[in-house]
């Protein structure tokens, strides 16, 4: 439970990690929480609880990992906007629980580059939420208690951003942004040096324990037998009966996927509604 203070992290991995299943939570009451991921773990939330994730005052700004499928805030069980600023980015989402303050999530069409300002100004051209962040992402969290319901513009630096409405996806347990297992989304960049190993092998330095060996797809341990009349559909194919479909098509989509998209008008209004608001394919105004 975090109280007061100024409070900077600066991580290879999580900034704050509360490790007990199901058990632990993450409270923010107030002070200053500034989490920087840095990486060179290769990975890493801003905060990760495996409990809860209540924020209920001061003001937390949690940035992931610029390169990993990481979230600025990320819980098992729960997160709680309920009072305070929120400045929380990363190349994941995880689920938003029912808050009392309102918070607007940002699914930008591509990485955005660190080290940039964005802002969110109301009707009346003031700035309701404004920071430099550092390390690249793709998702941006904002709430404040300043953000009330209504219209408003985002910008980076100078220049306005356009977006479309859309709905949240998915549950509990991260939302990923276009990743598949070992790889960097577009125009992002592992640390010099790090590889990421392919499925089957293991990481440089480590050996596969004795005997261990990785059965091909669809092929069972030695010793167990197949069920009568089971067999392993390949991969991307449906059970009997099934019919395959396009990832886009399949009930719920890619999982993390706004509902919408690129299909949905884009506009440079934001219209913000109590609760939480959702946008998705954020760029550079036309």
């Amino acid at each position: 439970t975090i109280n007061g203070g100024n409070i900077n992290i600066y991580s290879g991995n999580d900034g704050i990690n509360t490790n007990e299943d199901g058990v632990s939570v993450t409270t923010v009451n107030g002070g200053m929480l500034k989490i920087h991921v840095t990486g060179e773990t290769g990975e890493g939330d801003g905060i990760d609880s495996n409990g809860w994730l209540v924020i209920n005052g001061g003001t937390v700004i949690a940035e992931a990992c610029s390169f990993s499928a990481d979230a600025g805030i990320d819980s098992d069980m729960g997160i709680h906007i309920n009072g305070g600023t929120v400045i929380a980015t990363g190349n994941m989402l995880d689920h938003i629980s029912e808050s009392k303050q309102n918070y607007a999530v940002f699914q930008f069409a591509s990485s955005q580059k660190g080290n940039t300002s964005y802002s969110l100004k109301n009707e009346s051209g003031e700035v309701v939420v404004e920071y430099t962040l550092e390390n690249d992402f793709m998702y941006l969290i904002f709430s404040s208690v300043d953000m009330a319901a209504g219209t408003y513009t985002m910008w980076q630096g100078d220049t306005q951003l356009a977006g479309s409405k859309g709905t949240s996806q998915g549950g509990f347990g991260g939302m990923m942004g276009g990743f598949k297992g070992g790889q960097m989304p577009e125009d992002m960049m592992p640390p010099e040096g790090m590889e990421f190993p392919k499925r089957g092998e293991f990481p440089e330095e480590m050996e596969r324990p004795e005997g261990m060996e990785f059965q091909d797809r669809g092929e069972l341990p030695e010793g167990m037998e197949r069920p009568e009349g089971m067999e392993f559909p390949d991969r991307g194919d449906f059970p009997q009966g099934g019919e395959f479909q396009d990832r886009e098509q399949r009930p719920g989509g890619n999982r993390g996927d706004f509902e919408g998209g690129e299909n949905l008008e884009m506009s440079i209004e934001f219209l913000i509604e109590d609760g939480g608001s959702y946008f998705s394919n954020v760029k550079i105004a036309e």
